[in-house]
């Protein structure tokens, strides 16, 4: 009868639909891997920065170490580091800070559990232990002079 008709072709109201909602899942499933892979590398990046000060700091501790001939406090958080030819300030508060002449190192950690113990045969420090938590883990560094103390100071002396 109507030779001018056709036949009309496209996609038919459901196709439509569950083309959407395939499409809208795949995109929410892409999404959440995407925060996800974010998180995981805020995470890593967090560890990463953790570890590369925590050796920073691990090699100033045996820096100060070495040499040390009298450790003592000047205060409940600041103690004093002598050498025969320098001094160094430690200071565990808000910060974990070696502070000398030449250069200021700062550890962004606050210093926790701070334990002192003292020399039997004066009044200087025998070491000094604390923590530094991260991620609810502790993580214990020990700061504890290497030297005999009487021949540092004897050789300080002696250039003085």
């Amino acid at each position: 009868n109507y030779p001018h008709r056709h036949k009309l072709t496209g996609f038919t109201l459901i196709e439509t639909l569950l083309t959407i909602i395939l499409t809208s899942l795949v995109v929410s499933i892409a999404y959440l891997s995407l925060i996800r892979i974010q998180r995981m590398f805020e995470i890593y990046k967090e560890g990463s920065y953790f570890i590369s000060d925590n050796i920073r700091l691990n090699q100033r501790i045996l820096k100060e170490q070495e040499l040390t001939a009298i450790f003592q406090s000047k205060s409940e958080t600041n103690y004093e580091i002598l050498r025969p030819h320098s001094t160094t300030e430690l200071i565990l508060s808000k910060e974990i800070v070696f502070k000398n002449y030449a250069a200021t190192d700062t550890f962004k950690y606050q210093p926790q559990n701070i334990q002192v113990t003292l020399s039997q045969n004066n009044n200087s420090i025998a070491q000094v232990e604390f923590e530094i938590i991260f991620h609810n883990k502790p993580f214990k560094f020990n700061y504890k002079p290497f030297c005999n103390s009487s021949q540092l100071l004897s050789d300080r002396f002696k250039s003085e």
